[in-house]
């Protein structure tokens, strides 16, 4: 697949390390005695090697990435989301959970995408949608009622996304985006090249008691 061209690739349905060893049976592996964490990190230098330094890799870990450091250029930190205002909620969580390392252990994606484009219903969206997709939708979108966002709230997903400073995760139909959310897109991207410090207040005051009232 480098060959192909591909330049981004992801390792995706990953589980944290430290959930998913314990439930390994490991009388059916094949060295009994292999270190785990030692095998996962052997698979992920192989795969760097053979795509080399330059290629960006995202694994999905969902949650801290502590054992892909140094191979991931980015992991998916968040939970699955919806195209919604209240589907987006997980962005909130796995920035303000995981920001601490970003631009510094790794770029933080904090879901598989935001919504811009406008609000319409259920019925209206499956217009435009394949077959298979409209099978989704019955299925898996019940009881939502709807897609997409208004445009304040579209506003302050660009604008947390941005100014923290994260991957930018997009799942909108671009070619179906009205030119005042495209718009909001190029407003903000690339994103802040900032680092974790940076999203903390710092003033003149430098007294314990003030902060301590600040930050209660």
């Amino acid at each position: 697949m480098k060959e192909w061209g591909f330049e981004y690739f992801k390792f995706d349905g990953e589980l944290p390390l430290p959930v998913y060893l314990p439930d390994v049976d490991k009388t059916k592996l094949f060295n009994k005695s292999e270190d785990l964490l030692a095998a996962y990190r052997n698979r992920l230098n192989l795969i760097r090697s053979v795509i080399g330094p330059e290629t960006f890799v995202e694994g999905c870990v969902a949650g801290s990435p502590l054992n892909g450091i140094g191979f991931f250029n980015s992991c998916f930190n968040g939970s699955d989301m919806y195209n919604s205002w209240k589907g987006s909620y997980a962005v909130f969580s796995s920035i303000n959970a995981n920001a601490f390392l970003n631009h510094i252990v790794t770029y933080v994606m904090p879901g598989e995408g935001i919504d811009v484009s406008p609000v319409m219903s259920v019925e209206e969206s499956i217009k435009n949608m394949t077959p298979s997709a409209i099978e989704v939708v019955k299925t898996r979108e019940d009881p939502f009622t709807g897609f997409g966002t208004t445009l304040p709230e579209a506003r302050t997903l660009v604008s947390i996304v941005s100014l923290t400073g994260v991957a930018y995760p997009l799942t909108s139909v671009m070619s179906r985006l009205p030119e005042v959310r495209v718009n909001l897109l190029k407003m903000t991207m690339p994103t802040m090249p900032i680092l974790p410090v940076d999203l903390f207040g710092r003033g003149a005051a430098i007294e314990w008691d003030i902060f301590k009232t600040y930050y209660s």
